[in-house]
């Protein structure tokens, strides 16, 4: 697809999985679900990012597997992923992030079963 824009609380309550890969999208945002709570999977790999803003994932309370890879992403805010403890799935792989810092996960011990941060 080609999907650049995506208007506020486009996507409807009971949403759980979300797969926006190989888009044109440079930006991703809490404001296009009507409950982010609920959401659980999203993919948003192979779009344009190339920053994830502070705070973004934080009111994603169930979401457990984050797909960023194959975008241009060379910043990660300050507590991006601060909202859960327990990850099974984070993917970074082909962005252009320098390094990872404690900070994007605010200070938190977090537990991450499939990691995978290759070709930054």
């Amino acid at each position: 697809n080609k999907i650049s824009k995506i208007e506020p609380r486009s996507f409807g309550s009971d949403l759980n999985v979300l797969h926006l890969s190989c888009n044109q999208l440079s930006k991703f945002s809490e404001k296009w679900f009507q409950h982010p709570e609920h959401l659980k999977e999203i993919d948003i790999s192979g779009n344009q990012l190339t920053s994830i803003e502070e705070n973004l994932f934080k009111k994603f309370k169930n979401l457990d597997m984050i797909i960023l890879s194959h975008n241009k992403i060379s910043e990660i805010g300050n507590g991006a992923f601060s909202n859960r403890i327990n990850f099974r799935t984070l993917h970074f792989e082909h962005n252009k992030i320098p390094e990872l810092s404690e900070k994007i996960f605010d200070n938190s011990i977090i537990k991450v079963l499939d990691l995978k941060i290759s070709y930054n």
